[in-house]
């Protein structure tokens, strides 16, 4: 008998694409049109984990002649037109929305900041960066001399349950045929085999796996008996650097830290910056004929393309793609509070603003790799 397996379009939660309680509007698109969609996400965090800000860029690349009208679900804080963009987005707490008329094609471009709070657990990767001197952590701003211990924790974050067929194939070299072509990139939307005996559907563990390369920079004057684990160090002037590259899958490597150790002179604060994405490669090495296994596989390559569409693009059939960039930031700082003025006043806490210009360089440097 026949047995449909999981087809690799399906969402597997309801994380990613990011939604919104609003109404979805009404998508219009030329007639044979297609859209595809590219991003990249930017992350800046706490050393500790905590998401501080995400911004996305999307380009949405449309092809065909006429009228157009689409949103794109996202928590939106601000919203404006991207490094290239032949057209203005339109701004709603619910996401992004374009409209216009498109000349055989047309490039719609946004440059998004989401509301962090919001989008925190959808991000794939958590990212989280220690560094101790003589055992005591470093304070705002310090310098210190001493034996230093510099950490930083990756953890991918895409781990979902999902439920998938077991059965003996009737015809085995067609389950061999079917992840053959698996792994040279031929995606059926829907696959099928024929099976004998009892079908039996059990619920397993599915991740997006993630390529993660970048590096943790450290300002020291001087750093004697390095030890670097899971990473190389590189040394410029006044600071040194441990550069890594690594894939994150479940469940053997759902984690993995970086590590530098030394005895260190004038030692200050860390920074971590790298780059992971989702990628269905390590999952193809281990495949086996089996379709328990081609199961896995198909339901890789879903977790895969729903964090490759971080923001959703609206129209069927278009490719999807997404870059993620974290950046580990200091906490905002808070300014002391005012004193009272012999006239009775209040006393009144100001918010000293984050500036907002680092954030944006990175952005341009970002939209250079596009």
């Amino acid at each position: 008998m026949p047995l449909l397996l999981p087809p690799p379009s399906q969402p597997l939660d309801a994380r990613v694409p990011l939604r919104t309680d609003a109404t979805r509007s009404q998508l219009q698109l030329p007639l044979n049109a297609r859209l595809d969609s590219r991003e990249r996400v930017l992350v800046r965090t706490l050393p500790d984990g905590r998401v501080l800000g995400v911004r996305v860029l999307q380009r949405l690349s449309l092809t065909g002649t006429g009228d157009y009208f689409l949103s794109v679900p996202a928590p939106l804080l601000d919203v404006r037109a991207g490094p290239g963009s032949e057209a203005e987005p339109g701004f709603r707490r619910s996401g992004i929305v374009w409209q216009g008329f498109a000349n055989r094609g047309r490039t719609l471009v946004a440059d998004a900041k989401l509301n962090p709070g919001t989008v925190e657990a959808a991000l794939p990767l958590r990212v989280e960066l220690a560094l101790t001197v003589d055992g005591r952590e470093l304070g705002r701003g310090e310098r210190r001399s001493g034996r230093s211990r510099l950490q930083l924790t990756l953890r991918n974050t895409t781990e979902v349950r999902a439920e998938t067929p077991s059965a003996r194939p009737a015809r085995p070299r067609e389950v061999q045929r079917l992840v053959a072509d698996l792994g040279r990139g031929r995606i059926p939307e829907q696959a099928e085999v024929d099976v004998e005996g009892p079908v039996r559907r059990r619920r397993v563990l599915v991740s997006a796996p993630l390529a993660v390369s970048g590096e943790v920079r450290l300002p020291v004057r001087r750093l004697d008996d390095a030890v670097v684990r899971g990473g190389s160090l590189v040394r410029r002037g006044r600071e040194v650097a441990v550069r890594f590259r690594l894939v994150l899958a479940h469940p053997e490597a759902a984690s993995a830290s970086i590590e530098l150790s030394g005895r260190a002179v004038g030692v200050g604060a860390p920074k971590a910056s790298l780059t992971a994405e989702p990628t269905a490669a390590p999952a193809l090495a281990g495949a086996r004929p089996t379709i328990d296994s081609a199961s896995r596989l198909l339901l890789t390559f879903a977790r895969v393309r729903q964090y490759d569409a971080f923001l959703a693009n609206p129209a069927p059939g278009g490719s999807v793609e997404a870059v993620y960039r974290y950046e580990t930031t200091d906490a905002p700082r808070v300014a002391a509070t005012a004193p009272a003025s012999d006239e009775g006043g209040v006393i009144v806490p100001v918010l000293v603003a984050i500036a907002l210009a680092a954030g944006a360089a990175a952005l341009v440097m970002l939209w250079a790799h596009l």
